[in-house]
């Protein structure tokens, strides 16, 4: 609860400053490893992330590996810069998976191909009988 709080003060205190970012994020594919069960890997769907400096905060929502809708609420921090891309690390809720909401930490590689579009990279372990190891791939658009 206290990161929610956090990111919400965050937007609404640095939404339109001058060093904020904001995207537009179109969620696409992923591809599950280490299983012979079906999973849904067309994920699309679409939120928005508000970045300022190395911090930022995304919400939205994408047809899960299991073909239910989740939404999502997260925390995000780039921790390295190499160039065009940057590594970082994404915390917070999401729905549709277990039951009611969940957590979430996954680690984010990020390739910018221009100023303004950014190829967002994401890879989660094997989540023992919940969910196989699984990479997505996501596309942001960059509208501030």
């Amino acid at each position: 609860m206290k990161i929610i709080l956090f990111m919400l003060i965050f937007v609404s205190g640095q939404a339109f400053a001058a060093e904020t970012e904001v995207w537009a994020d179109l969620h696409g594919l992923s591809k599950h490893y280490g299983t012979s069960k079906t999973f849904n890997e067309r994920n699309y769907g679409a939120g928005l992330t508000v970045m300022r400096g190395h911090l930022g905060v995304s919400a939205g929502a994408y047809k899960n590996s299991f073909s239910r809708v989740s939404a999502y609420l997260s925390g995000r921090a780039v921790t390295k810069r190499y160039g065009n891309v940057r590594a970082g690390l994404e915390m917070g809720i999401v729905t549709g998976y277990v039951s009611g909401v969940s957590p979430m930490i996954v680690p984010v590689l990020s390739l910018y191909a221009t100023d303004s579009v950014v190829l967002n990279m994401r890879y989660l372990p094997a989540i023992g009988g919940i969910t196989p190891a699984v990479a997505s791939l996501s596309i942001g658009i960059k509208l501030k």
